[in-house]
């Protein structure tokens, strides 16, 4: 699935509103740190079709939460998704710098999106368990896998956007996890994978 297949999988409301968060995060990025300078120049690409390619693995689920939001990715991508594409999802972001929440507030406002956002640490935040996690260049599979036992409900299912070093942050994490896990190689980038954990048990 090449990028043109990326945007394929969605109606075009959905693309419609993928693009006005995308002018937003360009907007927004300039006076808080959202992406990268390097990615500034390339966001659809880079961010929202990076984000975008897990949406068919998320389009049945009813909750999903988001770890360490940032700018919405893949969080705000995905409650896009779930607006126009279900219409009956809800996600949850969890992002413990207040001046990012007001960024996702603001999106969640101006495109109705079906969010809860959240202002805390992932150790200290305080929600309802939801079906599946997500996480996009955030921290260690293994912590990460201790976030999703705490924050997903049985059996406890996650999908976390890793890089070159996925392989090895996988043996790390086997030390103190036992898991299920599936990787799918990102579309949008050549070292890059998606991995699908399930059945999430600390050893």
């Amino acid at each position: 699935m090449d990028s043109q297949q990326i945007e394929n999988s969605v109606s075009r409301e959905t693309l419609a509103s993928l693009r006005m968060y995308e002018q937003l995060l360009a907007k927004w990025t300039k006076r808080v740190s959202l992406i990268s300078k390097r990615d500034q120049s390339d966001i659809w690409n880079r961010h929202i079709l990076d984000s975008l390619q897990v949406w068919p693995h998320l389009q049945h689920a009813l909750t999903v939460v988001d770890f360490g939001s940032g700018g919405g990715l893949p969080g705000l991508v995905i409650a896009i998704c779930q607006k126009h594409e279900n219409r009956s999802g809800h996600t949850t972001l969890i992002e413990s710098d207040q001046r990012k929440c007001a960024f996702l507030r603001l999106v969640s406002v101006e495109l109705e999106l079906p969010t809860t956002i959240v202002t805390d640490r992932l150790e200290a935040a305080s929600i309802q368990p939801s079906e599946i996690a997500t996480a996009r260049a955030l921290a260690s599979t293994s912590d990460l896998l201790a976030h999703a036992v705490r924050h997903t409900s049985p059996p406890h299912t996650a999908f976390f956007h890793k890089g070159r070093l996925a392989d090895d942050e996988l043996k790390a994490a086997a030390k103190d996890w036992s898991f299920s896990v599936t990787a799918h190689p990102s579309k949008t980038s050549a070292d890059g994978v998606i991995l699908q954990f399930t059945d999430i048990r600390a050893r």
